[in-house]
């Protein structure tokens, strides 16, 4: 599986990251981490400590090449998944699947973690276009699906996280 978001940095999407990282069965499951913005790299390590290979996709802080990069990672891995979690990388590896042939076109997930309005109008569009791609569409809240629309606003299911009780657990006494 390889999953897809724009940075690494400590926000609710990454920390969803870190903790399926380390609740997922890695002898089942091969899971990689490709990200665009290489000064977003606060969790990469908390990844990798987890069994998550990361690839930050680009060379330097402006690197107009990551989509270039993220389209040959999507066509050359041999991925069952590829789940993306931020809409403009989302988009790439969404095109990059579907230019492969249907026998090696891995299923596409997309979590949706902001509400649609929060992003730029070419982001927003290049999401509603490449989202009829998606074999399934989450949304973290129902605010969150209620603001998508085209095809992804029609399949789209609130999936609620829960946290890692065991976790809070240990800082409780904090």
């Amino acid at each position: 599986m390889l999953w897809v978001i724009k940075g690494l940095g400590p926000g609710g999407a990454e920390r969803l990251l870190c903790a399926q990282a380390r609740s997922h069965d890695h002898e089942r499951f091969h899971i990689e981490c490709a990200y665009v913005l290489p000064w977003k790299d606060h969790l990469a390590e908390e990844l990798e400590q987890a069994g998550v290979r990361t690839h930050c996709l680009s060379r330097r802080r402006t690197d107009w090449g990551w989509p270039l990069r993220l389209a040959k990672m999507v066509r050359t891995g041999d991925w069952d998944v590829v789940h993306v979690h931020s809409p403009l990388p989302g988009a790439v590896a969404r095109l990059s699947a579907r230019t492969m042939p249907k026998a090696r076109r891995p299923k596409l997930i997309s979590t949706e973690h902001n509400r649609w309005a929060t992003h730029r109008l070419p982001t927003r569009l290049a999401s509603r276009l490449s989202s009829r791609w998606d074999d399934v569409t989450f949304a973290v809240t129902d605010e969150v699906r209620d603001s998508l629309s085209g095809p992804a606003a029609e399949r789209a299911i609130t999936l609620q996280h829960g946290i890692d009780v065991e976790s809070v657990a240990k800082a409780r006494a904090d």
